[in-house]
């Protein structure tokens, strides 16, 4: 299959590249943040709002709801003045308080808001003075939290991402879809605009949450086991009790005990006939071509080492089908993509020499760590990227760069839709950029594209 396979895409390439051309090829911008106004909602009168009538009143479910060609929706949140200056006050707190959104002109009272994020787009948006540094923050609404059968189009809670470290607001939406695209089960995503009291309207990609609701969407009747950033290296049932999103009153986390154990005598000999059982190596495969296509370098394989025997990593799911035991990642947290060209495309983690392993020194601020590790040092990241592995990624990525809805062009085509739609809310958000340089960004993201797109082919054409 390897050989053949890429043997076409190398003699499509020269196809690919020259339909693969844009409506604005303008090259990259050095455009800076700009001027938005760093502040939170005012915390004034919380008068009644008309919400989001623009689309037209429709039966809203989940799949109107993100559905790929759905228009920019609009939410307006009401919250009592005080619980918004509580907000503001305690917003690195992430705790709910009560309050009403209304979407289309209907109200959903008793839904439970707070903003959210993790030390990087909540902590490192405040200085330590206190003062925001961010545009705006994200937000987590929550329809189950006072009323357990509470939803809103058949989901639990809403996530609108404030897109702080994207100013594009694609990249994320782009990312998943990738994913998605090549069979990796995971996020649904859209874009929304929230007033907040009657505010202005600023604009969120908007997400879908990882929960019971989403596993019952994605996997089946979804009476599995959903764990959060659990890395199956643990043999002890409690760091995965700790770390389990469903279930958790009547826990049964051996699956996952037992899949460390096997990895724990795991190497490159015996990997494909250790992992399967567990976990689909096609599937990982392609997993690791979009993770690296995306440059998704806060993803899995990004471990921060408190000392060189303790290292971790972060920014996914895992699901078990509660039958077969088989496990899969779910990609999770998407900002921090596609930001750079990364020419290397994982031929780093194809290196096996005797230093491998060393912890590189990295300064984060705000967290003391003894360094990052490479991922080939991971039992279960070593076979993704070495050995067999290898090949299976390379033949993922040949799928990915041919693929009807992965190719160059259909993701340039889809940028560009994105972009239409987004363009139109950008002159009315004080947290966005203005105007020319919000264009001078989705330029240069275009740009990275291009140069994913190229490392990919290139890596594909070696022996």
């Amino acid at each position: 299959m390897s050989v053949n396979r890429r043997t076409l895409l190398c003699t499509a390439l020269v196809i690919l590249a020259a339909c693969g051309g844009d409506d604005d090829a303008s090259g990259t911008s050095d455009a800076s943040a700009g001027d938005a106004a760093m502040s939170l909602p005012d915390a004034g009168a919380d008068a009644p709002s008309d919400a989001g009538t623009d689309a037209g009143p429709v039966p809203i479910t989940d799949e109107i709801l993100f559905d790929e060609d759905a228009p920019i929706w609009h939410f307006d949140l009401e919250l009592a003045p005080a619980d918004l200056t509580w907000l503001n006050e305690n917003a690195v707190e992430e705790m709910y308080r009560p309050g009403n959104l209304v979407f289309q002109g209907e109200r959903y009272e008793n839904v439970a808001i707070r903003y959210k994020g993790g030390f990087g787009s909540l902590v490192g948006c405040f200085d330590a003075d206190g003062n925001l540094t961010c545009s705006k923050l994200s937000l987590k609404v929550s329809f189950n939290e006072t009323n357990k059968a509470g939803r809103f189009a058949g989901l639990r809670k809403l996530i609108f991402h404030a897109c702080s470290r994207d100013r594009t607001c694609l990249r994320e939406r782009m990312s998943y879809g990738l994913f998605r695209d090549m069979g990796v089960r995971t996020c649904r995503t859209g874009h929304a605009t929230v007033s907040i009291n009657g505010g202005p309207r600023q604009l969120y990609a908007l997400i879908e949450y990882i929960d019971k609701e989403f596993v019952q969407d994605h996997f089946g009747a979804g009476e599995g086991n959903l764990y959060k950033e659990a890395w199956p290296t643990v043999p002890v049932a409690s760091y995965y009790i700790d770390n389990l999103r469903t279930n958790e009153g009547a826990p049964n986390v051996q699956r996952m005990v037992d899949f460390a154990q096997v990895l724990s005598t795991t190497d490159l000999d015996n990997y494909d006939a250790n992992v399967p059982p567990f976990l689909d190596v096609e599937e990982l495969g392609r997993y690791t071509a979009v993770d690296q296509v995306i440059h998704n370098w806060d993803g899995i394989w990004k471990f921060y080492c408190g000392s060189a025997e303790a290292c971790g990593n972060h920014n996914f799911y895992i699901y078990e089908e509660p039958v077969t035991g088989q496990l899969t990642i779910i990609p999770w947290d998407l900002d921090h993509t596609f930001t750079e060209p990364f020419p290397d495309m994982g031929r780093s983690f194809n290196d096996d020499g005797p230093n491998v392993c060393e912890l590189t020194p990295v300064d984060i601020p705000g967290i003391s760590i003894a360094g990052i590790q490479n991922p080939q040092c991971d039992p279960l990241m070593q076979g993704m990227y070495q050995g067999a592995g290898w090949e299976r990624y390379k033949d993922a990525l040949a799928d990915l760069l041919m693929g009807p809805a992965t190719n160059r062009t259909a993701v340039l085509e889809r940028l560009n839709r994105y972009r239409a739609r987004v363009r139109e809310t950008v002159p009315n958000d004080p947290s966005a950029l203005p105007l020319e340089e919000w264009d001078g960004e989705v330029a240069k993201l275009r740009q990275i594209i291009h140069a994913q797109y190229n490392a990919a082919e290139m890596l594909i054409a070696e022996p």
